[in-house]
């Protein structure tokens, strides 16, 4: 791990163009650091908190003017990592930060490792650790609603359920040891009915907030949707129209796409990562033959596979072929073309998935077959809680959370003694405190923050 001794500094925005660029430093030396490099009748170190003054940002040595910049003072406890941070705005562009960043490093703070500053704010107490996940999931959203979980778990939703959580049950597993050291004493024990009780209700509350993984998992993460077809039945139209935009080239010509091409949609405020692919048909042409290859491997991967097939045409063999390997996948049945006619003999399809005629030329079909990409996704998915978990490491140790506590309901209904029943609580409370960081190992800590960026 990283020495909190150290008073770190890294570019805290985007390399390149743009309208500022900002450098933060954060820790003990961050003000006598910001004193001997900034030039303005205003010394940071003097300064209150909160404050943004004016001034040049200067070699110390040289005396040499690097920038025009605003630098703003934040006095600990009440800033981000609650160590004193100074942030330092200077012009935007690729050379600008990085001669600032120098200079602060040549004065004696040390470039931050990514997540560094997140960490800062955990280890001090500023944030558990399942808020500084959140932060990163904010960052990383591609959609309001993901953004929404994201900003609830930071505000603290799911660390005061597992810290009410753990409460409870902390609380029980003290009176049970308690009986066991002072059992001569007169101590009022719960019933073995209400440490049930109690035990039932948490594995109620657990089993609930971990039925909301699979649809949380989708909101974070998103759905691949794989575009498949014979050549020519129109998957690039279908994949434009779906994006409201011209990605993918459309000609009259079979073979046109040979690779994947990508776009995002945004399906109720779930990411849809939809994939336009190479018509499947067999070719001698070596780099449509690799086209056709990545498309049969990814069909065996993808999450949902929207098969087009040409309505104004008879059924081929290809078309044939494409319907047996996909027939037990979750699959969206578009019919294109059916401005032309209807000639394709439907009952070859399976009754049981969406089945939606399209003419993607004349964009029509296509809301209901965004409604169709929108129901599939969401089939299974519906939960009803006020907290949503998107993590998978959250969800494994809900998961063990729950195990123990099962085990812990069995052995008190088979008699077993206190002290095995207080052990399994026991166990169910350090999983919990997993995901908040109350019991964590070096190695989760880095493998978490090293996701961040350098100057988050």
């Amino acid at each position: 791990m990283f020495s909190l001794d150290d008073t770190i500094t890294a570019i805290s925005t985007p390399i390149g163009i743009g309208a500022i660029g900002v450098v933060r430093i954060s820790g003990n030396d961050a003000l006598n650091i910001a004193d001997r490099i900034f030039l303005s009748k205003n010394r940071p170190s003097q300064s209150p908190s909160h404050r943004i003054l004016y001034g040049h940002i200067i070699d110390p040595e040289t005396e040499e003017i690097i920038d025009e910049v605003l630098l703003a003072v934040m006095r600990k406890p009440h800033t981000y990592t609650r160590e004193d941070i100074v942030e330092i705005s200077t012009h935007g562009g690729i050379g600008v930060a990085r001669l600032v960043l120098q200079t602060v490093i040549k004065s004696g703070a040390r470039e931050a490792q990514p997540g560094e500053f997140t960490l800062r704010a955990f280890l001090n107490g500023r944030i558990d650790l399942s808020q500084a996940e959140a932060i990163l999931d904010i960052i990383n959203s591609r959609t309001k609603e993901g953004i929404g979980i994201a900003l609830s778990q930071l505000e603290g939703q799911l660390s005061g359920f597992i810290s009410e959580l753990r409460g409870n049950l902390i609380n029980i597993a003290s009176l049970l040891e308690l009986s066991l050291d002072f059992v001569e004493e007169d101590l009022v024990l719960p019933s073995s009915q209400k440490i049930e009780e109690i035990i039932s209700d948490a594995t109620e509350n657990l089993e609930r907030i971990i039925s909301t993984y699979r649809r949380g998992n989708i909101i974070k993460n998103g759905v691949n949707a794989l575009i498949v077809g014979k050549p020519n039945v129109g998957k690039s139209s279908i994949f434009n129209a779906l994006l409201l935009e011209e990605r993918a080239i459309v000609t009259p010509y079979p073979g046109t796409t040979r690779d994947m091409v990508e776009g995002w949609l945004n399906v109720d405020g779930i990411p849809v990562r939809l994939i336009d692919s190479a018509g499947i048909r067999d070719t001698i042409h070596p780099i449509e033959s690799i086209g056709v290859q990545r498309t049969k491997t990814m069909m065996g991967k993808t999450d949902i596979i929207i098969a087009v097939f040409d309505i104004s045409d008879d059924i081929s063999d290809e078309d044939k072929e494409l319907l047996e390997n996909i027939k037990d996948k979750n699959v969206i049945y578009v019919l294109n073309k059916k401005d032309i006619g209807e000639t394709f003999p439907v009952g070859n399809i399976s009754a049981k998935s969406p089945i939606v005629p399209t003419s993607a030329v004349k964009m029509e079909g296509i809301d209901t077959l965004q409604d169709a990409i929108r129901d599939t996704i969401s089939r299974g998915t519906g939960v009803e809680s006020d907290i949503i978990i998107t993590n998978e490491r959250h969800y494994v140790a809900l998961k063990n959370a729950l195990v123990s506590l099962n085990k812990a309901r069995e052995n008190l209904n088979a008699g077993y003694t206190q002290e095995i029943i207080a052990e399994d609580i026991k166990e169910a409370i350090d999983d919990l405190g997993e995901i908040i960081g109350e019991n964590v190992t070096d190695e989760v800590l880095q493998d978490i923050f090293s996701k961040f960026c350098v100057g988050k």
